[in-house]
């Protein structure tokens, strides 16, 4: 009798351990940005599987979901028909879906940005990730591409964390669910990657415009729910417009056959239209005090100033 429960011991710990064999699944929200379908590539490098969230979901952008959506394993997608985002919530809503295909370990970025080439190398972003215990995460100097693709500017902050191990309970709180891709909330080791070849590059500063619509748009992400206003004046945004610490671009970094790094050049028009209608229905009061900005369109308005001047 003895042996028999010992057998059954075995065989429990053992399903549950199979069950529980380690999958890293990408979490990807997405709003149809023109590079949406490269940030998908660039994820699934690393992931067995992703899940998608998309705002305000355009033809295009779901026809090219449907056409990667085996090639790249996603096995969820979700969509956000209105512009009202919470975002603690959409991560929250992706975090559980990766747990439903039985995630045991994620990773998530923003749509501009990838990791550098070298992660991919003999596997070592994944192995790194899958040596993380239940709560810890990693992160990685963010690397700003500054005004083109020769230079780079270090970020405030210098970090990004993009990677997890569940714990099983962690979510993204009201608090901070906008600033970080990993929950703050985890009990394990924020692990901090300092080898200059291992990094996030980011795109959102290749061209000024570019950072001006991404900088909007996550202004209003943040606002839109929550009505909480950081107080952004116009000195604060000029700030962000200077470089930091202009060092050179390792090419090897963007050593990625599917990267086309043209179509970061430009602003992100399908963010910036939907601010613009949010501020038709809303007025321009969760945003006066970021000030005067003026952003060209392709289209019959081109000068567009979304706000008036904030006061100094």
């Amino acid at each position: 009798m003895k042996k028999i429960i010992v057998t059954m011991l075995l065989l429990v710990v053992t399903g549950t351990l199979w069950a529980r064999k380690s999958k890293l699944v990408g979490l990807a929200r997405i709003a149809n940005e023109t590079y949406a379908q490269q940030y998908l590539q660039g994820l699934a490098q690393y992931t067995d599987a992703l899940v998608v969230m998309v705002t305000n979901p355009q033809p295009k952008t779901l026809n090219m979901l449907a056409t990667i959506k085996n090639e790249l394993h996603i096995e969820a997608i979700f969509t956000q028909k209105f512009l009202e985002n919470d975002l603690p919530t959409i991560k929250n809503m992706l975090l559980q879906a990766g747990r439903e295909i039985e995630g045991t370990h994620f990773m998530m970025l923003e749509p501009y940005q990838i990791m550098s080439a070298q992660c991919r190398e003999n596997n070592w972003l994944r192995t790194k990730i899958f040596t993380l215990n239940g709560g810890d995460s990693l992160q990685f100097p963010c690397l700003l591409l500054w005004r083109g693709l020769e230079n780079y500017s270090a970020m405030d902050p210098v970090y990004s964390a993009c990677a997890f191990a569940d714990d099983g309970y962690c979510f993204y709180g009201m608090g901070h669910g906008y600033l970080c891709n990993v929950p703050l909330d985890t009990d394990g080791t924020r692990i901090t990657c300092n080898e200059p070849e291992y990094g996030v590059v980011d795109f959102h500063a290749v061209t000024e415009e570019h950072q001006k619509s991404i900088y909007l748009w996550t202004q209003y992400e943040i606002r839109a729910i929550t009505r909480i206003i950081t107080p952004v004046p116009a000195t604060y945004f000029k700030k962000l417009l200077q470089p930091k610490q202009l060092k050179r671009v390792d090419n090897n970094w963007l050593k990625y056959t599917f990267l086309d790094t043209q179509l970061y050049r430009s602003i992100d028009l399908d963010c910036m239209l939907g601010v613009r209608a949010a501020i038709g229905d809303r007025g321009t009061a969760l945003f006066e005090d970021i000030g005067f900005m003026e952003l060209s369109f392709p289209d019959p308005t081109p000068w567009i100033c979304f706000w008036p001047q904030a006061k100094a």
